[in-house]
């Protein structure tokens, strides 16, 4: 009895150290929605009025201190130091990947224009990203949107299954 235990131990033994008898390990815990945002995040590059270069900054939508974006074009000038750099971002997940949407809130799209009336206020603009989930921690960028007004241009990277349409460019955005 005694040496069948030991025959026993010594086979486990063996199964264990050539990696043949699996042992759970620890699952990796999926990475949050701000991990996520904060490892796709896009760098921005903007261009402004040098005529009125703060309207145009990057800012919360609730700068001026409340909610009401009716009084953002009045308000714009009260307090400029208020107008921080902001993004803002959202993660959707389905079981295959993450749709990743960030947006950026300028209080007037300001244009140099002689009689400016393409100037508004309240302009959000954005990318959204698709990301694969394909085991790794973060998962593999699929494609790219991004939206100014009524301008649309995507990033297809090379080895995705995503298709390029008439408004598809292969440069970055």
């Amino acid at each position: 009895m005694k040496l069948r235990r030991s025959a026993r131990a010594v086979f486990v033994s063996v199964l264990l150290s050539a990696g043949l008898l699996a042992v759970p390990g620890q699952a990796q815990a999926a990475p949050s929605d701000a991990d996520l945002a904060y490892r796709w995040a896009p760098v921005h590059y903007q261009d402004t009025s040098s005529a009125y270069y703060t309207a145009e900054y990057t800012s919360p939508v609730d700068y001026d201190g409340d909610w009401n974006t009716l009084n953002n074009w009045e308000n714009l000038d009260a307090n400029t130091a208020r107008l921080t750099g902001t993004a803002y971002y959202s993660v959707v997940e389905t079981s295959t990947h993450w749709y990743i949407t960030y947006a950026f809130y300028h209080p007037r799209d300001w244009k140099d224009y002689p009689l400016n009336w393409t100037s508004h206020e309240n302009d959000m603009e954005g990318v959204l990203e698709v990301v694969l989930k394909d085991g790794s921690t973060y998962g593999t960028l699929q494609a790219a949107v991004t939206q100014a007004h009524d301008n649309y241009y995507s990033y297809i990277p090379a080895g995705s299954p995503s298709r390029a349409t008439a408004r598809t460019s292969t440069a970055p955005c």
